[in-house]
């Protein structure tokens, strides 16, 4: 009878321990150390035989059961303090261990597991144990997991983010391998019969999840990095292939390390480690020994943001952790934006600018298909915790908190929040008030709608007036908030304006307001021409921005934005804004021939454009139905006929009625360009109007369809015979200017003739053996 009951028992905990994301042990007990031996790890058979002690403390009166996570192994005894248990129940997931007598609170005691087997990885395949020879390592994290933590996959333990204790760990090899684990090497001894054990300890207090051990043929490339608290050494383990590359894969660690230093506060561990693995799928933060891919390790900086993001857990994550799941963006948002920071450092504001306006992009574009939805970065649903919009939309939710504070006030504030939690956990609701005490701003509003709230606000400007006032002007801005992926509006908001006049003399000003709409008043040295919203993107809103100085006439293309501006007569210095505006523009007043405008998207161009200057400007459209184009014009073009209808509208602001703009339009059904053949400042959107408006002239071949054809600048060439090889394009005189390797399934490719001479050319289409497919004559006609 009390055998089935403790099975009932271990039924419900381990469904209440699921649902709760996280170890249902937590309440029972505090685990103070393992003790982790691993004598045997066959990497053949995918096996390891091993020992665990888990020296614990009751947290409640009189225990009767130790409950220990342990997943899918087998236990072949166990023990307390000395004393065989024979009472004990495992369902794969749950060790249930009756106490012979129950342990006061006051007490201590040693579990000593005994177990064997194969250790699983996750369905995810991200997480868990890997055996690919000569190798064998864990990974702390399993993305399918629940919960997430996934020490139990080789150890019992209580596998949750905020039981954390200290480690030691025996693990043996053979003579041609080397076990590396997290903390310092202690010795390694050598046994009879050609084995090594590896003793490795672990003296600051980490969760299961960081928990490390990789077994490969390991040799260590060692260096010191001088911290602001002394000497940290700093190990790397990697096949002696691999040593050549160490010196230009991590060259910038220790200047990453010491900005983090500065920003963040002193690196709080005892080495700074890193160990290769077979792994190509990401990398792992196990404390001081993080799994970093082999393919990653190439002699240069390409994936220095990756050591960087890694390196940033052992302050956001490794040193204070999330206390669930549910709020990872205090780990892995925190750690996207580190990134940020490292480029900054690195490379310079202008490198860190790029690399947000790139992130912000892309999460623009595609995060809510990723996910699944709208999400906000604090407290989201167990299947997104590893998701976009935790990690790159969370790095660009903290940017933004950078600069809503100021540096002077966020980095002190950040120092706070990590030294008064080191070693410990936080919630989002933790952070918020220690930075609001920190700073003395009251980051009630800023939290609600940029943590706990999904989708983007987008910021700009209505209207403003202007009265001088001697050698000033007295500004009144009317400012506006529209939504993206939410239906709330933020409140408390900072929003950085940038005043400009004929001389690109800029004066920036920060407006506050809340709601929808609100005014600021400002005095600013000079007649300003145009007002800038967020010019230097501070604040990561629904807009996509570039800032350019053209001094001549050619294309400047601004991919981000989907558009490209191409200055055909130049008299002076032109500061160009392009923004591309992830909202709905203002609905149409009175135009019966603009059937619908665009719901979702429309650009403006602004800046100062001395007297003389004339330009075009060319927009993207495409109505492919995929995350991976943000689905641009889906909903706007909803079946492929709609593309004869499509056409160009303008307005010069807010205030104004759109009406339809002069442009030409080269592409097909799906994708193409839409270009305003007279450019001018103001806003521009795509819309649906009456039928074949664009006059699209075409030209078919055998195999090919191309359009527009003749074309100053730009020439789609759609396929229709699958048969891959080569496209070239060959000019009269036999010169090739083209020349691009397609398979079968390429359905279309662009050629846009940078450079090339006006004149008739060759399309030719030829097998990978040489043979010729199809062939066209296009024209290049003179801008």
């Amino acid at each position: 009878m009390k055998k089935i009951a403790l099975v009932l028992v271990l039924a419900a905990l381990s469904l209440a321990s699921k649902a709760q994301n996280r170890s249902f042990g937590s309440d029972s007990i505090d685990v103070i150390s393992y003790t982790i031996f691993v004598d045997t790890i066959d990497i053949g058979t995918k096996t390891i035989y091993g020992c665990t002690d888990v020296y614990l403390q009751p947290k409640i009166n009189n225990l009767q059961y130790v409950p220990l996570d342990l997943l899918s192994l087998i236990v072949d005894s166990v023990y307390i303090d000395g004393t065989k248990v024979t009472n004990l129940n495992y369902n794969d997931t749950l060790l249930m261990i009756e106490c012979p007598t129950p342990l006061p609170d006051s007490d201590t005691a040693i579990v000593k597991v005994y177990y064997h087997g194969q250790p699983v990885m996750d369905p995810s395949t991200w997480g868990g144990f890997y055996f690919t020879t000569p190798y064998a390592y864990n990974l702390g994290v399993g993305f399918e997991a629940e919960p997430h933590n996934f020490g139990r996959v080789w150890f019992p333990c209580i596998d949750d983010f905020v039981d954390k204790a200290y480690y030691d760990m025996y693990i043996s090899t053979d003579t041609t391998q080397m076990a590396v684990c997290g903390g310092t090497l202690v010795d390694s001894t050598h046994l009879a019969g050609g084995r090594i054990v590896w003793h490795w300890a672990l003296n600051e207090p980490i969760p299961t999840y960081l928990a490390s051990m990789a077994v490969g043929p390991y040799v260590c490339a060692a260096d010191t990095f001088l911290g602001i608290n002394g000497s940290i050494p700093i190990n790397i383990y990697v096949a002696q292939t691999l040593i050549p590359n160490i010196s230009g894969t991590f060259g910038n660690l220790k200047p990453v390390l010491t900005t983090f230093e500065s920003r963040f506060g002193p690196y709080l561990w005892e080495r700074v480690g890193y160990v290769g693995v077979p792994f190509n799928a990401g990398a792992m933060e196990h404390a001081t020994n993080i799994a970093y891919p082999n393919a990653t390790i190439t002699g240069n900086t390409t994936y220095e943001y990756l050591y960087a993001h890694e390196l940033s857990h052992h302050w956001f994550g490794d040193l204070v952790t999330c206390s669930t799941a549910e709020e990872m963006w205090l780990n892995e948002g925190w750690a996207v934006f580190c990134e940020f920071i490292y480029k900054e450092s690195i490379y310079g504001q202008d490198a860190m600018q790029v690399y947000i306006k790139n992130k912000l992009a892309d999460v623009i574009k595609r995060a809510h298909f990723d996910d699944g939805g709208f999400y906000p970065v604090g407290n989201v649903p167990s299947n997104i915790t590893y998701g976009t919009t935790v990690y790159d939309k969370g790095g660009l939710v903290v940017h933004t908190l950078r600069n809503y504070m100021g540096d002077s006030l966020f980095f002190p504030a950040v120092k706070e929040y990590l030294d008064s939690l080191k070693y410990g956990n936080s919630n989002i609701a933790t952070m918020r008030d220690i930075f609001s005490a920190s700073s003395g701003i009251d980051l009630t509003d800023f939290f609600n709608a940029w943590v706990y709230r999904e989708g983007f606000p987008h910021f700009d400007v209505d209207s403003m007036t202007i009265v001088p006032n001697g050698p000033n002007s007295d500004i009144t801005v009317y400012l506006r908030q529209k939504l993206f992926g939410t239906s709330q509006y933020a409140n408390s908001n900072r929003v950085e304006l940038t005043f400009v006049d004929p001389l690109r003399e800029m004066y920036s000003v920060t407006a506050e307001f809340s709601g929808q709409t609100g005014t600021g008043m400002f005095t600013i040295p000079f007649v300003p021409s145009t007002v800038l919203v967020d010019m230097n993107e501070k604040t990561a809103d629904a807009v996509i921005g570039y800032n350019q100085l053209i001094g001549t006439t050619g294309t400047n293309s601004f991919p981000l934005a989907y558009n490209y501006v191409e200055i055909t007569n130049f008299t002076d210095t032109i500061l160009l804004r392009t923004e591309f505006h992830k909202v709905a523009p203002d609905p149409i007043v009175s135009n019966p021939d603009i059937y619908r405008i665009s719901p979702n998207h429309y650009w403006r161009i602004g800046g100062i454009f001395p007297e003389g200057t004339t330009f075009t400007v060319q927009f993207d459209y495409n109505r492919t139905a995929s995350g991976s184009t943000g689905y641009l014009d889906t909903e706007l073009m909803s079946t492929a006929t709609s593309a004869d209808s499509l056409i160009l509208v303008y307005r010069q602001g807010p205030g104004f009625d759109w009406e339809i703009t002069p442009f030409t339009r080269a592409g097909n059904f799906t994708v193409g360009k839409i270009k305003a053949t007279n450019g001018l400042p103001g806003e521009y959107a795509l819309a649906i109007g009456k039928p074949f408006q664009s006059g699209l002239p075409e030209s078919k071949a055998d195999g090919f369809k191309i359009s527009p054809n003749p074309s100053s600048d730009f020439f789609l060439i759609e396929l229709n015979n699958n048969q891959g090889g080569i496209i070239t394009i060959i000019s009269q005189s036999g010169t090739v200017v083209y020349s691009n390797k397609i398979n079968k399934s390429t359905k279309s490719i662009e050629w846009n003739p940078n450079g090339v001479a006006p004149g008739n050319y060759i399309v030719l289409q030829t097998a990978d053996n040489g043979s010729k497919v199809s062939s066209a004559t296009i024209t290049l006609s003179t801008k």
